[in-house]
């Protein structure tokens, strides 16, 4: 298991988008394959990742053993472009493939994101496994009234102790609370540190990585 280090945290952090399947796209595992890097899955967010010059990186539950990730917290809200790359693919369950995200076109015209298997064919909804990952690696998320007191309790903490790490510490316990978090610090007037939050968690625009 990769050791938890202490991140410092940007104000301003750059989102984790991208346009599936362009290899033009840094994040995208479409540019990582036409820049030589190789991924070899050991379960859904368990990989170990090969760059061309032969620099490996181990990324184990979606997180990264990588400069980027361990010294600077991960420059794409809060991940490093190595999970980006991980969390477009994950193993088929039916041939043991391996199936990667793309978008595709329904009968009705419609443009949908689904993982696929190019082995057996077999789909899956990305919003789907997103929320399957999430529960796997956080557990259930915590109902409205649980979340309000954690955060009320953070951000209590943060304004009469002039302290934001502890807005920050209970994220790291419950990152999943991030999108309540932030909207009660913007209640609290703690704009700064709302948009903080906001930024480092991509909440001003989705992410299309599997958080």
């Amino acid at each position: 298991m990769i050791g938890q280090t202490e991140q410092k945290v940007k104000s301003n952090p750059r989102l984790a988008t991208f346009a599936i399947g362009d290899p033009d796209d840094r994040l995208s595992i479409a540019h990582a394959m036409a820049e030589g890097y190789r991924i070899a899955l050991d379960g859904d967010g368990t990989a170990e990742v090969l760059k061309a010059d032969g620099t490996a990186y181990h990324v184990v539950n979606f997180e990264c053993d990588c400069p980027d990730r361990q010294g600077r917290g991960g420059s794409y809200a809060g991940h490093c472009k190595h999970e980006i790359y991980v969390s477009q693919l994950r193993p088929c369950e039916l041939c043991g493939g391996i199936m990667a995200l793309g978008e595709f076109l329904t009968a009705f015209g419609k443009t949908v994101r689904r993982f696929e298997c190019e082995s057996c064919g077999n789909a899956r909804d990305f919003d789907l496994v997103k929320g399957e990952r999430r529960v796997k690696r956080y557990g259930k998320p915590l109902d409205e009234k649980e979340a309000h007191k954690v955060c009320q309790a953070a951000i209590y903490d943060a304004r009469w102790k002039d302290a934001d790490r502890y807005v920050w510490d209970a994220l790291k316990v419950r990152p999943d609370i991030a999108p309540a978090m932030a909207e009660r610090l913007y209640q609290a007037k703690m704009n700064r540190l709302a948009d903080e939050v906001a930024g480092r968690y991509g909440l001003k625009a989705e992410a299309q990585a599997a958080d």
